[in-house]
């Protein structure tokens, strides 16, 4: 077998987040509200996996689109710094996406989005022999990506299956209500489906997870894995269904713990480990990840995150 550059290709957006926390409510227009503090991250779900994979101790490549401003070369400087692998990175002119998101006093959010950049990603930016030199190829933002959605992501994910490149997906909230007839032609071409179970709901029309899961199988994804929040996760394939359950930890914000489960998932199902061990280990750091300010500001080593599973409780 020859030997892969990297381990996995993230492709999705890049963002930089803006957090303002402590705000007591909205102000109306003309008037002004005191934030208690505020802090800036390079974010967007595949940013976000990308990292969090690189902390474990994997080997991720990110591709995407920045703007040539000044928040694009923080971005670029702050995922090399994360040992990220940025040469895929295409720098358009325009900006950077910005993400402002609003942490109100008792811990609810709201979010202001400027995609900038990320809409003009394309399957013409990827070249499939970058895909070729990694393990897995994982496509996140679905429904955000305007340029690559679809036919894009389709002929991409084709291509990775011919070459035997393992695939994954993680899709976003799809604001223009197409869901799975957006992604259905693609599915047979995936081999772990990421979704919440509110997305889950939304592309099949069934609320319980069990029945959702048990219909996208029957779509040609070999392998669904529904997030379910403080429930934990449920895991489906042809020949089992496991649900993994949450861990104990003390909330304060859960802005990127679905992408740093993925990440998890996506460690140790490149490990070779066994489902429930991948699973656990990725609720595992998915927990770790909600107890601090921000999408990576509380990743983790393997070994860290192997520890918390020995000593922590599960709800």
């Amino acid at each position: 077998m020859s030997i892969k550059e990297t381990e996995i290709v993230c492709i999705g957006s890049i963002v930089a987040d803006i957090f303002l926390f402590g705000i007591d409510s909205l102000p109306l227009p003309g008037a002004l509200e005191i934030a208690k503090g505020a802090q800036l991250y390079p974010g967007g779900c595949a940013t976000n996996t990308s990292i969090a994979f690189t902390k474990l101790g994997g080997k991720a490549r990110l591709i995407g689109r920045v703007g040539d401003d000044h928040l694009g070369s923080l971005v670029i400087n702050h995922l090399k710094q994360k040992n990220v692998v940025t040469g895929s990175i295409k720098i358009s002119a325009g900006s950077t996406a910005i993400n402002v998101a609003i942490v109100f006093a008792n811990g609810e959010r709201t979010f202001l989005y400027y995609p900038g950049c990320n809409s003009l990603l394309s399957k013409d930016d990827i070249e499939v022999e970058v895909l070729s030199k990694s393990r897995l190829v994982h496509f996140s933002d679905t429904f955000l990506l305007p340029g690559l959605d679809g036919e894009g992501t389709h002929t991409l994910l084709q291509a990775a299956r011919e070459d035997n490149i393992k695939t994954s997906m993680a899709t976003s909230w799809d604001a223009e209500g197409r869901w799975l007839t957006l992604i259905r032609k693609s599915l047979p071409f995936v081999d772990l489906y990421f979704c919440n179970h509110v997305e889950a709901q939304a592309l099949t029309g069934y609320k319980n997870p069990e029945d959702s899961s048990l219909f996208l199988l029957g779509c040609g994804v070999a392998m669904v894995i529904v997030t379910l929040g403080g429930q934990g996760s449920l895991i489906r394939t042809s020949d089992f269904l496991l649900k993994i359950p949450a861990f104990n930890v003390d909330v304060v914000d859960t802005t990127g713990a679905g992408d740093c489960y993925v990440a998890a998932y996506l460690y140790g199902f490149l490990q070779g480990w066994d489902v429930e061990k991948v699973g656990t280990f990725a609720s595992a750091l998915g927990a770790m990840c909600i107890t601090r300010v921000g999408a990576t500001t509380s990743i983790h080593s393997s070994e860290e995150v192997l520890a918390f599973m020995q000593e922590a409780t599960h709800r």
